[in-house]
């Protein structure tokens, strides 16, 4: 099958525009999460189809993450050795530059949840998972889907009780990987599809086939049964009963929801590959790339905006605070793109990292072989 490589990066920079644009939705959903009070999901409603960006959007956000990682590690996986030392340390140190950033946005004591805290716990546990073989990560994730959930509803019915160490659960670890609307626990399995993702040819056309069929079918059947929960099983979504593991709604850390939300956001993938194999669909696409460049950036920033703008950037059923956001959004990031390159939190985070993997070569060879595949 042919493969399209003006699609497959940025002549200029390098990037694969497809991705990028793929991310700057993902972003651009979660200030729509955040800015737009509408009704669950409902297919024969078309007011309500606006709701698909909560809970799907940071899913899809996390499926990039796995796809950065291993974009951004191919050179030192297939070198091993001092090369895959390095790459591991640029990771980490990019994992804790992304948790202090996460901090401080906690400190803006915004009503919403910042996932930054899960993605710095995820990249740490990504800096070990780029090693492992492709199946090896989907049987693996597969099995974090199934036994995750429970883990996570037992872990918040323990620690949340109330006779529970209420310290313990409001320890800052504990919290990201068992308890926080993205636990890590579970969200380990999007990093380590998106790591498999990013191992294909991305600008093959068959590639992109098989990224919508599968997550087509994903989509069918995580919803599917997800849907069956939500009409046949009487859960307390409040309280977190057991039966809250057999329904599907956002954020519910659930398997359905998991593979679903999996599956959509493949199928949001191989459509944004798609399009940008033609010229016209990189044009129309460009404005998201961009976003998608800038993601850390934009992500920060709507976030210090919403607490700057107070009432007036608060929940609300009109799109019109929303759409703000976006233009803003868009046209901020074409322009850094444009003039400056990469976008300033992405500059700290990537220079961070730059300095921590620059460690001399090792004059016994025997220590590349100890680290050699590992």
């Amino acid at each position: 099958m042919p493969t399209y490589a003006v699609e497959r990066t940025d002549p200029t920079r390098g990037r694969i525009v497809g991705v990028d644009a793929a991310r700057g939705f993902a972003v651009l959903g979660m200030f729509g999460a955040h800015l737009v009070l509408v009704d669950s999901f409902d297919w024969t409603r078309p007011d309500t189809w606006f709701s698909l960006v909560n809970g799907r959007s940071a899913i899809l956000f996390g499926v990039m993450a796995g796809i950065s990682l291993s974009l951004v590690s191919k050179r030192g996986r297939e070198a091993g050795g001092v090369e895959l030392l390095r790459v591991r340390l640029s990771i980490i140190v990019r994992a804790l530059a992304i948790f202090v950033i996460g901090t401080l946005l906690e400190a803006l004591e915004t009503e919403f949840p910042i996932i930054l805290g899960t993605y710095a716990v995820l990249f740490v546990a990504g800096a070990w998972l780029i090693s492992l073989r492709s199946r090896t990560l989907v049987i693996a994730a597969s099995a974090t889907a199934l036994l995750a959930p429970p883990l996570v509803l037992l872990a918040r019915r323990v620690f949340y009780a109330e006779d529970s160490d209420f310290f313990l659960a409001e320890t800052k670890i504990i919290y990201i990987v068992l308890l926080s609307e993205f636990a890590a626990v579970l969200w380990v399995a999007f990093l380590m599809v998106g790591i498999v993702i990013g191992r294909l040819d991305l600008g093959s056309i068959r590639a992109q086939i098989r990224l919508g069929v599968v997550g087509a079918v994903l989509m069918f059947v995580g919803y599917g049964l997800g849907e069956l929960g939500n009409e046949f099983a009487p859960g307390d979504r409040e309280n977190g009963s057991w039966e809250t593991l057999l329904l599907q709604f956002p954020h519910s850390a659930t398997t359905s929801e998991a593979v679903g939300s999996t599956g959509f956001a493949l199928v949001v993938l191989a459509l944004c590959l798609a399009a940008c194999s033609t010229r016209v669909g990189r044009a129309l696409l460009y404005p998201f790339a961009a976003v998608g460049t800038l993601a850390l950036t934009a992500y920060a920033g709507h976030f210090v905006a919403i607490e700057l703008l107070g009432s007036y950037a608060g929940y609300s059923p009109e799109y019109i605070v929303f759409l703000q956001f976006l233009v803003v959004a868009i046209i901020f990031s074409v322009a850094w793109r444009a003039t400056l390159g990469t976008g300033p939190l992405e500059r700290i985070v990537a220079g961070l990292a730059r300095r921590a993997a620059r460690i001399p070569p090792s004059p016994d060879r025997s220590w590349g072989e100890m680290t050699r595949g590992t």
